[in-house]
């Protein structure tokens, strides 16, 4: 098999100097240069002032509020849900790095343009309480063992000949439960076990029980602490 060839947007100095940003960062940080200090403030503000668990969806909502452009929206989330406070300076510098890296990056990347990121990121990066817990429920959740990844139900008959294998004389069903996972060590693993139709049943029943149960305390969560059931999806 011929060796795979990956195209990177960046110089081997970038590499060698430490000073390596993916296009999509830097793509990322180009449209904080659309935001006024309003806006950013107001989006900051929004985020660090909610209650509960931030998941993406609820980051979406919050920036959608403040900045209309769905492009520079995508982008805004995708810089404070991707980078911390403590990584503001150094991914500054970075940026200022790769910017000296090619003339046509310094094009791409005016002065002005570089002045009002140095301005914006660090307002708009802040702690943000709410997004951080759900940075923990997250922790936790593929602390606790494998991840299902997909699960599949097949069903099947089977034939079942005579002494001689000449003729069928029947069928037998066959319903197989699929698990695909992903181990804590990121690596990807697969059973398969037969179930009965007493088993089908059985699963069914348990499954809606623990639906049930869920609900139930979920319920209890919020009546609890308004906005502290967290829900993590991958």
């Amino acid at each position: 098999m011929a060796d795979r060839i990956f195209f990177v947007g960046s110089s081997p100095e970038d590499f060698a100097g430490g000073y390596y940003l993916p296009e999509e960062m830097v793509s990322d940080l180009l449209e904080l240069v659309n935001l006024s200090l309003e806006i950013v403030d107001q989006v900051a503000n929004a985020l660090a002032d909610a209650d509960g668990f931030l998941d993406e969806a609820g980051v979406e909502k919050l920036v959608l509020a403040s900045v209309p452009d769905a492009k520079t929206a995508r982008s805004v989330c995708n810089v404070v849900q991707n980078l911390r406070p403590t990584g503001v300076g150094p991914t500054l510098e970075k940026l200022r790095q790769w910017r000296k890296g090619d003339d046509r990056r310094a094009e791409r990347l005016p002065d002005a343009s570089l002045t009002t990121i140095e301005l914006n990121l660090p307002r708009l990066v802040r702690p943000f309480p709410a997004i951080e817990r759900q940075r923990k429920a997250r922790r936790l959740l593929f602390l606790t063992g494998n991840q299902a990844r997909q699960i599949d139900i097949v069903c099947d008959c089977r034939p079942v000949f005579d002494a001689d294998r000449r003729s069928i004389e029947g069928f037998v069903t066959l319903t197989t439960l699929r698990l695909g996972y992903e181990t804590q060590a990121e690596q990807n693993g697969c059973i398969e076990v037969q179930l009965s139709p007493a088993q089908i049943k059985e699963l069914l029943e348990k499954a809606e029980k623990a639906q049930r149960k869920i609900e139930v305390m979920r319920e209890s969560i919020q009546d609890w602490i308004p906005g502290g059931s967290a829900t993590v999806e991958d």
